[in-house]
């Protein structure tokens, strides 16, 4: 009897802290968008500018964008955001690496997305991902873009970062 309680205990630990991973504990919650300076700095703590893997570096490079053409409402579409995995070697980028998940911060408030689709790149050294629906920020100001790279071969995820990206109005 006992040895089932403490199995029982093992797996709802376990659970809880499975849960615990999904998304922050935030303070304030709205579409995707998160209030949580905690989880923001210790993000930013782990994301790095470049990762070695198998002897290449890869970087994320970011564009975003809100559309405000004359057929948008008059304060615009969601933010729009297309990242690049980029191979420094100027190579393919091996299929086992994809971007699964952006974080797009804005002082003490983070959009968390998973992308929604590919996106058009224009070289076989370029992975393209896009999330679409994101917060009315901006235009014209500078954001933060940390994604979440996998490797399946070797099933490990790495933090990539890309400051000060502009959110670019189009018109």
């Amino acid at each position: 009897m006992k040895e089932n309680m403490f199995r029982y205990t093992l797996v709802i630990i376990f659970l809880l802290n499975l849960l615990s991973c999904v998304a922050p504990e935030a303070d304030y919650y709205e579409s995707g968008i998160y209030h949580d300076p905690d989880f923001i700095r210790e993000l930013k703590d782990r994301a790095v500018d470049r990762v070695m893997v198998d002897g290449t570096y890869y970087i994320l490079e970011a564009y975003l964008w809100r559309d405000f053409m004359p057929v948008c409402p008059p304060d615009g579409q969601p933010l729009i955001a297309v990242n690049y995995l980029l191979n420094l070697d100027s190579v393919a980028v091996p299929e086992r690496f994809d971007l699964i998940r952006q974080y797009v911060i804005m002082e003490d408030s983070v959009w968390i997305a998973e992308y929604s689709g590919t996106a058009y790149s224009p070289a076989v050294y370029k992975t393209a991902r896009k999330s679409t629906n994101g917060p009315k920020w901006g235009p014209l100001i500078t954001v933060d873009v940390i994604a979440r790279m996998r490797d399946s071969e070797t099933q490990t995820d790495h933090l990539l970062k890309c400051d000060s990206v502009l959110i670019v109005r189009t018109d």
